[in-house]
């Protein structure tokens, strides 16, 4: 038997009451993320029963999904996202670009997205930025990126402007 001084015993009350308070939180996020969506009038496919679970018990999709509303709780004006759809399933990625594109129309929050995916920045953004080496290449509409590279098809355009092909200048 492990014997367990006061010293121990304090620590393992904090942990344990530590780990009682991440589960409450989790429950208030999840009935934070119930009412978010009535709002937006676009519910996250959260149910009455996940506000018992853990947050090691959600899907990669729902923690997504969760840390997204985390951001959302203080409705900043600026909304940081670094690749906030990689590697969800395309109905989450839908979703959550639909989520992105209202909150710009209906909250006039300005977001900053980094992205690979083309479509999205496309679709997503009023002006794109493209870089390379940590360099920025191009800053400007996808329509007028897209003319910059004499192409109708934006990935083509940033193809050829990473590649040197069309001039940026």
């Amino acid at each position: 038997k492990k014997h367990y001084d006061a010293k121990n015993k304090t620590e393992l009350k904090r942990l344990y009451e530590e780990s009682f308070e991440t589960e409450k939180r989790i429950k208030e996020l999840c009935e934070v993320h119930r009412k978010l969506w009535m709002y937006y009038n676009k519910p996250f496919g959260f149910e009455e029963k996940d506000k018992s679970k853990k947050l090691c018990e959600f899907s990669g999709g729902q923690r997504t999904k969760i840390a997204l509303l985390k951001l959302l709780l203080g409705k900043p004006d600026l909304l940081i996202l670094d690749e906030p759809t990689t590697g969800l399933d395309p109905q989450t990625r839908n979703l959550l670009w639909s989520v992105i594109a209202n909150l710009r129309a209906s909250e006039g929050m300005t977001v900053f997205l980094t992205t690979h995916y083309m479509e999205e920045a496309e679709s997503l953004a009023d002006r794109i930025g493209i870089m390379k080496n940590g360099r920025l290449l191009v800053y400007d509409t996808p329509q007028k990126i897209k003319e910059i590279a004499g192409t109708d098809r934006f990935e083509e355009a940033f193809i050829r402007i990473v590649k040197g092909v069309a001039s940026c200048v």
